[in-house]
């Protein structure tokens, strides 16, 4: 059974990050997006101040003045699938039925794929 509001966790490559979302399904990718952005950076904020966001313990780079350029999810194959446009968000959203949504987002012209 689909469930009207989807949890998005949206895994940051080559940080720690991770940023967590609850939205409507209908939700534009438009909307999505800016959505993501303002969590983004309040979750870069946060990160800042606990640990001067340069580098973490496990010596991953943090998320300073960068941001998120590109996003992709992985389909019922397994496939990384690239985000583009509302056409491929539709798609993405009709293939989780179970609420439950990874993404995964490169910073600063880093491809996901």
């Amino acid at each position: 059974m689909e469930t009207h509001f989807l949890s998005i966790k949206t895994v940051v490559l080559d940080t720690d990050l991770i940023v967590v979302l609850k939205v409507s399904r209908t939700i534009s990718f438009t909307v999505f997006l800016e959505k993501l952005k303002k969590k983004f950076e309040y979750v870069v904020t946060i990160d800042k101040e606990n640990n001067d966001n340069e580098k973490t313990a496990d010596g991953k780079k943090g998320a300073k003045g960068k941001e998120i350029t590109g996003l992709a999810y992985k389909d019922r194959d397994y496939h990384l699938i690239t985000l583009a446009d509302e056409e491929d968000w539709d798609v993405c959203v009709d293939e989780c039925s179970d609420g439950r949504l990874t993404l995964y987002a490169g910073l600063g012209g880093r491809e996901v794929i």
